[in-house]
């Protein structure tokens, strides 16, 4: 790749193949710790998912990436891990960004454009203890038949612990399950700044998905 990494000379990725091999050369352990990577065109990666697990900037240029896998589109999976700067448009069910860790999502638009049902989130973030992303900023998530457009998997851990910070957040969809069934407050404590106060949900599955299942709701 032409480029030297810095943010005035970031690695430039021209097309499908050049990402593809990238992301395949970042993975097997060379490390881009803090290094910027940037397109020069709309890229349209197919059906695969797209996994960055080591420390990079990830800059779209201002161009569009399009994913079609079936589950999640990109795939991010190291705390310093920061992606700006574009468009990302996804036609798969599940996310079009699904974060283990994460430094920043911001300056996005992300969009959903899943024809043959539902997608549940733009952006959902993975259970586990030390899942985080530490600030979403400047991030617009839309499309038909969007259910979330920030989901999280906050079994035993506050909203305030797994998402850092959000700014001009713009969302066409909010869905909220067992978070209210644990604490029926959830959204006047966090309009009001209380995030202390808030009961997490434990992932008992006590009085949701097991009556569900039970009730052979489904």
């Amino acid at each position: 790749l032409s480029g030297s990494g810095t943010a005035e000379d970031p690695y430039l990725i021209q097309n499908l193949k050049e990402l593809k091999a990238f992301r395949d050369y970042v993975n097997g352990g060379n490390t881009y710790a803090g290094q910027y990577v940037k397109l020069t065109a709309d890229i349209d990666y197919g059906t695969d998912h797209l996994e960055i697990t080591k420390s990079i900037i990830l800059d779209l240029g201002g161009h569009t990436l399009t994913t079609r896998a079936v589950n999640y589109g990109l795939a991010l999976k190291n705390e310093g891990i920061i992606v700006t700067n574009g468009k990302l448009n996804h036609a798969g069910t599940v996310a079009a960004i699904k974060v283990w860790n994460a430094k920043a999502i911001k300056d996005l638009e992300i969009e959903a454009t899943n024809t043959s049902g539902a997608t549940i989130g733009g952006i959902v973030i993975q259970e586990g203890s030390t899942v985080r992303v530490d600030s979403i900023k400047n991030v617009t998530i839309k499309g038909t038949g969007l259910t979330n457009g920030i989901q999280t998997y906050n079994c035993g851990t506050a909203e305030k612990d797994v998402i850092g910070s959000m700014e001009n957040v713009n969302i066409d969809a909010v869905g909220v399950a067992r978070q209210f069934l644990t604490d029926p407050e959830w959204i006047t404590k966090l309009i009001e700044d209380r995030l202390d106060d808030i009961k997490p949900c434990i992932c008992c599955h006590s009085g949701c998905f097991n009556f569900s299942s039970s009730k052979g709701h489904y």
